[in-house]
């Protein structure tokens, strides 16, 4: 006798992701790979924040040389589904990299 398990797409995924809308899941899973495809090829991405928005990738952070960042924005095209990328990353030394603080960065760009 055999018995045949049927699984749903999303039961590899943590029940507070399989209440998302469809839209929200694949923004999900595209930020995910972005941020996971940056991180095998060695970009620090504890200094990045990445968003996506209607497979456009918005790259925020501070990456410790020129040569980092632009490796960063063209690994982000390299990625299935990616079709626009917009470059919000700064460069300085690593003493002064520190990882990206949702908090900090609202405080920073909030009008006086």
């Amino acid at each position: 006798m055999t018995v045949h398990i049927e699984k749903s797409p999303t039961a590899a995924l943590p029940s507070e992701y399989c209440q998302l809308e469809p839209s929200a899941l694949e923004e999900f899973d595209l930020q995910r790979r972005v941020t996971n495809f940056l991180a095998r090829r060695g970009i620090p991405t504890q200094l990045l924040r990445v968003e996506e928005e209607s497979g456009t990738v918005i790259v925020r952070g501070c990456l410790p040389s020129l040569h980092a960042k632009w490796l960063c924005l063209e690994c982000c095209r390299q990625v299935a589904g990616v079709m626009a990328v917009v470059d919000d990353i700064e460069v300085g030394s690593t003493a002064d990299s520190q990882p990206v603080d949702d908090d900090d960065d609202l405080r920073r760009r909030r009008p006086r």
